[in-house]
């Protein structure tokens, strides 16, 4: 007796899912091409100690910066905001 599971296509998967990529006009100036990340990529399969973490965007470079110098509880007040 074989069972045959019912697969749909990919595209109708991903729409449904509650993480799928959401683009708007407003996002849109934070957003980069694929080749942004190349480098980063590239670095971390060629690197002999790859970083844990890459960042590539200019809003989690900020944050990252804002991080290691601002308080914590500013921290949290200025990341509830956005």
């Amino acid at each position: 007796m074989s069972t045959k599971r019912r697969t749909r296509p990919v595209k109708q998967t991903i729409k449904k899912t509650k993480f799928s990529p959401k683009y708007s006009k407003k996002n849109a100036k934070y957003t980069l091409p694929a080749e942004a990340v190349l480098k980063a990529t590239i670095h971390a399969l060629e690197s002999n100690s790859p970083k844990i973490h890459y960042r590539v965007t200019f809003p989690t470079k900020l944050f990252a910066f804002l991080g290691r110098i601002l308080p914590s509880s500013w921290m949290d007040s200025i990341l509830n905001k956005v």
